[in-house]
């Protein structure tokens, strides 16, 4: 009998690895001298935990980081983008945006979230914190300027924002 693991997020990469390691940890332990495992599930298991091993060992353990060319906007199109976005501004060829959060702790929650969206676009935006602040620079290289990956991101960043529950407390406000 020829088993096959499907993998498609990391998710499932993570269910399969927990799975893997507790089937190893029933094997070893020898469940199968106290009667809790017999011959057949031990075979069974054993033929699951191979597979699984497979699996793992033929993907990429890493986030594959997709990194699509960016369009620099247009200064009209630009416009009617930052619409979407009121809280970020214009600077010197970057859109920025400064938040407050509650302490120390929110604020790298929420950093972490944007640092993982950041890194599985490739597009990685200047971030200065301190302690509850935070600052985001977004801009382009290169194409020298503002591009459809900032405005991109910037949603993302406002989207996860919006997921804070403001009556706890976690995001005291923005400037």
């Amino acid at each position: 009998m020829a088993l096959k693991v499907f993998v498609q997020s990391t998710f499932d990469k993570m269910v399969l690895l927990v799975f893997c390691f507790f089937s190893i940890f029933l094997v070893n332990k020898d469940f199968l001298h106290l009667g809790i495992l017999s011959t057949t599930h031990r075979e069974m298991l054993e033929k699951v935990i191979n597979a699984t091993l497979q699996a793992l060992n033929s993907i990429d353990m890493y986030n594959k980081i997709v990194k699509q060319v960016p369009v620099l906007l247009p200064p009209k199109l630009l416009t009617q983008e930052l619409r979407k976005l009121p809280k970020w501004r214009l600077m010197e060829n970057e859109l920025v945006r400064d938040y407050k959060f509650r302490d120390f702790e929110e604020t790298w929650s929420f950093l972490n979230k944007v640092a993982m969206r950041s890194h599985l676009w490739g597009h990685h935006p200047t971030i200065t914190t301190t302690y509850n602040r935070v600052q985001f620079r977004l801009t382009t290289h290169d194409v020298s300027g503002i591009s459809d990956a900032d405005i991109m991101m910037a949603s993302r960043i406002e989207k996860y924002i919006k997921q804070i529950d403001p009556k706890k407390g976690i995001l005291i406000g923005d400037k």
